[in-house]
């Protein structure tokens, strides 16, 4: 819990711990889940009006929550490696336990799903969206080599293999593991990266390599942007923002800073069309942290706050990693015995049932894989 405390804000911000960030891991979880069930029930072809075009895609694919996960991934391991100095064996060892439980468990819901699929393709009434186009690649390419697929995502390296070797390796079987295959590259580089970011020289190395990934990470896209390369300035921005957080006390003229800087941020957002989304999400929880006050700008941060905070959106951050993942082999399967039951099921029917029905479903499956599993 963020606390105004330097020693308790300190130990909060170094376990990764903010509620406010915990809140956002919580409502991007969702999002990307809501938003799989939302295209799996065929309403990718829906066509906006040209002015929200754009805005449309970011919320259609969830994207931008991608994106904002890896911000606050290289905010979390900044901090945690700052406030637990480890050798790299043990960093790597306590991330592995982190991460591979449930996404082993969830791996191998994924595998299952393997066989369900092609049913959902072909039974679906909404079987011409321009959505199951890829979905059928991936379950062609999954069953052709599932052996191979099934190493390579055990290794959590499925991210950086080319296309002419196994084609679409970081979205076969669990297709939400793509994001968790650059998760594992960032924690292989995460302590040199945060070494050389204590010096002008290293951050310009760190900036060399994240615009060489940008330009030249395309050679590994497979058919997901799974290099951690190709997504470095989405780390990096969380290793600026948890430099500058905790280079900063907690009182009035340090919050004001941060509150601007946040403004900043989110000011850009709006100019710059490069993962607008994204930056300005973080913008937002990051400011909402920070801003007190009874002016405009500290009552809207406060309120975003309060929703961060809010019990509902702390039991989502709680079950947020199992959510991400467990929610796609779970869609696959109860559409399969929804369109068992009734092959006539139409797509807004579907979508429907899935959120009255289904969504129950995979939050109670993720509280179970945090219970036990996590």
């Amino acid at each position: 819990m963020h606390q105004d405390s330097q020693p308790e804000r300190t130990a909060d911000v170094h376990e990764g711990h903010l509620a406010e960030l915990d809140g956002l891991r919580g409502v991007l979880s969702l999002w990307v889940a809501v938003s799989h069930t939302f295209d799996w029930c065929g309403f990718w072809d829906i066509v906006p009006p040209a002015l929200f075009e754009r805005s449309w895609a970011e919320l259609r694919s969830a994207s931008a929550a991608v994106s904002t996960f890896f911000i606050l991934s290289g905010f979390a391991i900044a901090s945690m490696l700052q406030s637990r100095p480890q050798s790299y064996r043990q960093f790597l060892v306590g991330r592995a336990f982190r991460i591979y439980p449930v996404y082993f468990v969830c791996l191998m819901l994924g595998w299952g799903s393997t066989v369900l699929t092609p049913f959902v393709l072909q039974t679906a009434s909404w079987r011409s969206t321009y959505y199951f186009t890829p979905i059928a690649s991936f379950s062609r390419s999954e069953l052709a080599a599932t052996p191979m697929h099934m190493l390579l995502h055990l290794s959590l390296l499925q991210g950086l293999v080319p296309e002419n070797w196994l084609s679409n390796s970081s979205a076969t079987l669990l297709a939400p593991g793509w994001s968790i295959t650059v998760e594992w590259q960032y924690y292989l580089l995460a302590p040199l990266l945060l070494w050389l970011a204590r010096s002008l020289d290293g951050v310009l190395v760190v900036a060399l390599l994240a615009w060489l990934g940008v330009h030249y990470g395309a050679a590994l896209q497979n058919p997901f942007p799974a290099s951690v390369l190709h997504h470095l300035p989405m780390f990096g921005l969380g290793i600026a923002s948890q430099r500058l957080y905790a280079s900063l006390g907690s009182d009035a003229d340090s919050r004001a800073w941060l509150s601007r800087a946040a403004i900043g941020l989110l000011g850009a957002a709006l100019v710059v069309p490069w993962h607008a989304f994204a930056l300005g999400g973080w913008a937002i929880a990051f400011g909402c942290m920070f801003a007190r006050g009874d002016g405009v700008v500290a009552r809207v941060f406060g309120l975003v706050r309060s929703g961060l905070r809010h019990p509902w959106t702390q039991l989502l951050g709680a079950i947020s990693y199992p959510l991400y993942l467990v929610h796609w082999p779970l869609i696959i399967a109860l559409l399969y015995g929804l369109l068992r039951w009734n092959p006539g099921t139409s797509s807004a029917q579907a979508y429907g049932l899935m959120m009255a029905i289904g969504l129950p479903v995979i939050l109670l499956s993720a509280m179970l894989l945090h219970r036990f599993v996590e």
